[in-house]
């Protein structure tokens, strides 16, 4: 089991976490999304002692990286990763959607990948990166392999009651299609999700209440067609 502990962020109430296993002597932890003014986020690592192990980033857009800078200069030389499609975006505020707001934001770029299929350790935990494009090209999903009580960060993939956008730049319906029914439905339904944005909900009760979802497959491409 890990210890998880979410913090809505900023403006759009992006959802920021630190994981870590209880157990683990080391106190190692993660980072995910350090989203607009980052600092509970920071608090908890000190309140509870921990070591960030790594920051990583479900996606790139700006109410998920626009605290990377802070995050840069408390944890210096801690690694930074995220998917290679978007590793540019951090820098580059019309991919990140920052332009849009009128208030630009760059960030400095992650230090390595998340690959699909790549496999991460957080103490005794083990995990896999998924990757879950439709929102964004270089969305992923962080998903640990333990079968009895699995958990999953998706950023804004899938919510409770909801999917994520695909009417920004480079987000893809098929793509999010795909994603939704060939991927994550294909997790076990006690599987927890932990979304870029509200509650945190299962994979099996999104199965059979999320409107998206619970209509199949053929009524989600009907509707995002």
């Amino acid at each position: 089991m890990v210890t998880v502990k979410g913090f809505p962020l900023g403006v759009y109430e992006t959802n920021g976490y630190v994981v870590w296993d209880p157990e683990d002597s080391t106190r190692a932890c993660w980072i995910i999304d350090t989203g607009e003014g980052p600092e509970p986020l920071f608090a908890t690592v000190r309140h509870e002692r921990l070591v960030p192990a790594a920051i990583l980033y479900t996606h790139a857009h700006v109410d998920h990286i626009a605290g990377a800078g802070q995050a840069t200069a408390a944890y210096p030389g801690v690694p930074r990763l995220a998917n290679r499609l978007e590793h540019d975006w951090f820098g580059d505020p019309d991919r990140n959607l920052s332009a849009w707001s009128g208030l630009p934001v760059t960030v400095p770029a992650p230090t390595g990948p998340l690959e699909d299929g790549q496999l991460l350790a957080l103490g005794r935990s083990t995990w896999r990166v998924m990757a879950t494009p439709g929102h964004s090209p270089g969305s992923v999903s962080i998903v640990s392999t333990n079968v009895e009580s699995p958990v999953a960060f998706t950023g804004d993939t899938v919510f409770a009651g909801s999917v994520g956008r695909v009417d920004l730049p480079g987000a893809n319906p098929a793509a999010l299609e795909s994603t939704l029914f060939d991927r994550l439905l294909s997790l076990p339904d006690v599987t927890t999700i932990h979304p870029g944005h509200g509650p945190a909900t299962s994979i099996g009760a999104e199965r059979v209440s999320n409107p998206f979802l619970r209509a199949g497959r053929a009524a989600f491409s009907r509707a995002f067609s």
